[in-house]
């Protein structure tokens, strides 16, 4: 039997000795949809394991200069658009590259979702998601204060 072969990146093999399995501690972002340009509008999907979205950008006009960019909306079961998200335009401090950063949220979420669109070649935007960075919890301390009372965490 071959051994299977592992993506290249900064990941680690079950069984190596690390005790991480699978991105290593700095985690990079993810692809997980995609927006293209139809009859003046942007549309597409955004998918995960559990989430599974037809989305489409609906501009924000506004003089407001805190008003963000645009609305998201996703299509319902019943065929109707919603309004689950906004994103806003942010440009790159290294750069100055110009891209759309927001936030997912639906009461059918367990959480909200982060995300930022960055605008491609043929003027589609490639929707990604990173986890949010937290700190470890020091040796010996519980990473929560729930833990530390002896419950169970909930995990969703």
């Amino acid at each position: 039997m071959s051994e299977a072969k592992w993506p290249k990146g900064n990941f680690t093999k079950p069984g190596s000795g690390d005790t991480r399995w699978g991105p290593a501690m700095e985690t990079k972002a993810m692809n997980i949809g995609n927006l293209k340009m139809n009859r003046g509008s942007y549309v597409g999907t955004i998918s995960t394991l559990k989430l599974q979205m037809s989305v489409a950008l609906k501009a924000v006009e506004s003089t407001n200069e805190n008003a963000p960019k645009y609305e998201v909306h996703a299509r319902a079961p019943n065929g109707q658009y919603v309004q689950v998200g906004a994103l806003w335009e942010k440009s790159s401090n290294k750069t100055g590259e110009a891209f759309l950063q927001g936030r997912i949220d639906d009461p059918s979420l367990s959480a909200p979702v982060n995300i930022t669109a960055f605008r491609q070649d043929d003027a589609s935007y490639n929707v990604v998601w990173q986890r949010p960075r937290s700190q470890p919890a020091s040796f010996g301390t519980a990473a929560n204060s729930n833990e530390a009372e002896g419950e169970e965490r909930e995990y969703a």
